[in-house]
């Protein structure tokens, strides 16, 4: 299972990482179409005020002369809509929603008011909601470039790919110049595994606007999954330089920096981001990630215990615990971080057949395989296994003696190169630790030496592997 996904879905709620990789970010439009008043009229002085007072950054200024604005005419729609735009800056989606309701209710063809309270609703999970919204919005103004973008958002939420890169497509075709339009299908683009389009739009998207952060970013970010190390530091390099305090820049640029063996670099990164952002977990994470990667177990637990201080609710922290006490040959309090994961993702699956396998293995080191096996069909029959994808199908049925080996690493095969390595990644880790737990030691190191050979080192299952050969191969105590 790929490392840095799962922790950048977390991160900011990524910018956010969409996909199970990198999560779009809405795009927002705060329109500015303030209605003619008369220059002494003390209503349009609060709404200019308010307008002023949201463009230096300060909402709840605005917010307050908004809501004087209301209280002297509550029949006019500025204040209801402007105030309700502030009130996204500060994050009150949900009080936003009301203000552009009320919009909505004294202007009932007031496209931005559909748009902004459709974000909102966005914002607060309802993309159902959402996206009746940004339908409104577009049958109201059918060429409404933002509107389409936003939908397509939405879509790409609920698992409508080819919905969304059909809206984000659209909103290009009416604004060839719209750089975010691209950034965001790019990401849609490349959860669909087709990195080619992806990059093609990240760089119009940075040929449009040269110093759109983002698409940096973006670029950098599949540079580094792709095994472009150097590339990807290069972008990291000019995001950061945009934008010096982007956490997640430092980050990722920090892991690139730990794969190329740039320990130093890597750290020096990882400790910027925390000093950006000390109340986040993300930091803590992938400090704790590298060091788990250089087998400085002890160090990395310390992290990943800091990071389930600050977000005890998050399911990765306890995953990311459980690899490190895992590969550290710690099973017991390794099946504890795992269960655990388990409860606090009851109502997101991201991690939940990973979990499982992981408690498998565990369950297998410490009560023997029938245990495990049992304990993992019983998991698919009450439902708490997702088994999301037909490699994870096969994944389970290879823990559960359903398929032998050969059978695994032949559904391993993939038209994608990438993929197929991915997946002989997990396949021969998962093997190697049957082999290994069975006593059939030269065969586990075979496998997982297979395992290395892949060169997907943005995987758990190769971190793993390259400890289980670090334990075979350290001299007796």
């Amino acid at each position: 299972m790929e490392t840095i996904s799962r922790i950048l879905c977390f991160l900011n709620k990524w910018v956010p990482l969409i996909t199970q990789r990198i999560m779009p970010m809405p795009v927002l439009l705060l329109s500015v179409q303030i209605m003619a008043f008369p220059a002494d009229d003390e209503y349009s002085k609060l709404i200019a005020s308010g307008f002023s007072h949201g463009k230096t950054g300060d909402f709840e200024a605005a917010i307050a002369d908004y809501t004087s604005a209301i209280a002297i005419d509550p029949d006019k729609v500025n204040g209801y809509y402007y105030r309700g735009t502030a009130k996204i800056k500060t994050g009150d989606f949900k009080s936003a929603i009301l203000d552009f309701t009320k919009s909505i209710e004294l202007k009932p063809d007031y496209a931005d008011a559909y748009l902004n309270r459709g974000y909102s609703k966005s914002c607060r999970k309802d993309q159902v909601g959402a996206i009746q919204d940004y339908n409104k919005a577009i049958e109201l103004k059918p060429d409404y470039a933002v509107a389409f973008a936003d939908r397509g958002h939405s879509k790409s939420i609920i698992g409508d790919r080819d919905g969304a890169i059909q809206d984000y497509s659209k909103a290009i075709k009416l604004k060839p110049d719209y750089a975010e339009a691209y950034e965001y299908r790019s990401r849609v683009e490349y959860e669909k595994r087709d990195k080619e389009s992806a990059f093609l739009d990240l760089n119009k998207s940075i040929e449009i606007n040269p110093k759109f952060v983002l698409a940096y970013h973006d670029r950098g970010y599949i540079k580094s999954y792709h095994g472009d190390q150097d590339g990807s530091i290069v972008d990291f390099n000019k995001a950061i330089e945009l934008k010096p305090n982007l956490a997640v820049a430092y980050l990722c640029r920090g892991n690139s920096k730990s794969i190329i063996g740039d320990r130093d670099g890597a750290f020096s990164d990882i400790n910027k981001a925390i000093e950006l952002q000390p109340k986040s977990s993300h930091g803590y994470l992938m400090r704790s990630k590298v060091k788990n990667r250089n087998k400085d177990f002890e160090c990395a637990l310390l992290d990943a215990n800091k990071a389930i201080e600050l977000d005890p609710n998050n399911p990765y922290v306890y995953f990311r615990l459980g690899l490190t006490h895992y590969d550290s040959g710690k099973y017991e309090e390794s099946l504890d971080d795992f269960m655990k994961c388990k409860v606090y993702e009851e109502s997101n699956h991201l991690f939940s057949d990973y979990s499982w396998f992981r408690t498998w293995l565990n369950r297998d080191r410490l009560s023997g395989e029938n245990a495990a096996i049992q304990e993992l069909l019983d998991s698919k029959t009450k439902g708490k296994i997702s088994l999301s994808s037909k490699w994870q199908v096969a994944i389970f049925r290879y823990l559960s003696n359903q398929i032998d080996e050969q059978s695994l690493i032949t559904t391993a095969k993939n038209n994608d190169p990438m993929t197929e390595k991915e997946n002989l990644c997990e396949a021969y880790f998962y093997s190697g630790t049957r082999l290994l737990i069975s006593g059939k030691t030269p065969d586990a190191i075979e496998h997982f030496k297979k395992c290395v050979s892949t060169g997907i080192i943005y995987y758990e299952e190769y971190d793993s592997a390259q400890a289980e050969l670090s334990h075979m191969s350290a001299p007796a105590k």
